[in-house]
């Protein structure tokens, strides 16, 4: 764990970053939607970094003061080497926004967000929306909002590889019962999709009855086939596999 991101607001971005084989200073750098925009030298006091045995000193924090806009993705990095703390983004919310939700006309304003909403208007009536962040904190799908409703939006995949995931969910997925989330819908842009599943409230574990293990197993399976199809690109080849396989 060489640093952590305590806190992103729309004033600031704190935290601390530790190397200890470097004896001068340290800094980070921090990038907002994709742009360096600020570096910031470690030498703030973070006395409760070293009570918890990470450093041996304790200027190590560093803080950032800089404005922000809800729906920024910030992401912070180490001058030297430039590996990622906090594995990667973090996403700028309203100060009175507890659930991380963001309305759809700031995000259809943004650089970032914009491209990805906007072309989902027409086919959804989304109120609000939140950026969910994958392995590595790259921006993989959003939750968005609507009416009745909300759903996970993969969006602007490769139009092959939603195809083929819809054909995998189709002919295979449903109809052996295997859980997953139900697709509700494929949006095709061009060249590119996005695919509309159910979104699934998460439960701890301790709250499923006895039993379920088999439920869990066929779960993950279905995940293995999914990041198969994700690294052959979604092909004719192996989407005809898969269903050999269904019957």
């Amino acid at each position: 764990m060489p640093g952590v991101v305590d806190e992103v607001s729309q004033q600031v971005i704190r935290g601390w970053y530790v190397d200890d084989s470097q004896s001068g200073p340290r800094a980070v750098l921090v990038s907002i939607n994709g742009e360096v925009r600020y570096c910031a030298l470690c030498q703030e006091p973070r006395p409760d970094v070293v009570e918890g045995g990470i450093a041996t000193r304790a200027d190590v924090g560093f803080i950032a003061p800089m404005p922000l806009q809800p729906g920024d993705l910030v992401r912070v990095s180490a001058l030297d080497g430039g590996r990622l703390l906090n594995d990667g983004l973090a996403v700028v919310v309203a100060h009175d926004v507890g659930d991380g939700f963001i309305d759809v006309e700031t995000g259809t304003a943004h650089p970032v967000l914009g491209p990805l909403v906007i072309p989902l208007r027409p086919h959804l009536d989304i109120r609000a929306f939140r950026p969910l962040l994958g392995h590595m904190g790259h921006l993989s799908a959003l939750e968005v909002r609507t009416a009745d409703t909300c759903y996970v939006v993969h969006c602007q995949l490769p139009r092959s590889l939603a195809e083929g995931l819809e054909r995998l969910y189709r002919h295979v997925l449903a109809p052996a019962g295997i859980a997953a989330p139900s697709l509700k819908a494929v949006i095709n842009h061009g060249e590119a999709a996005s695919l509309v599943v159910e979104r699934i409230e998460a439960q701890p574990l301790g709250a499923y009855r006895e039993g379920r293990e088999p439920a869990f197993r066929d779960t993950m399976d279905s995940l293995v086939w999914l990041a198969f199809i994700d690294r052959h690109g979604g092909g004719p080849i192996v989407i005809s596999a898969v269903e050999d396989v269904a019957h």
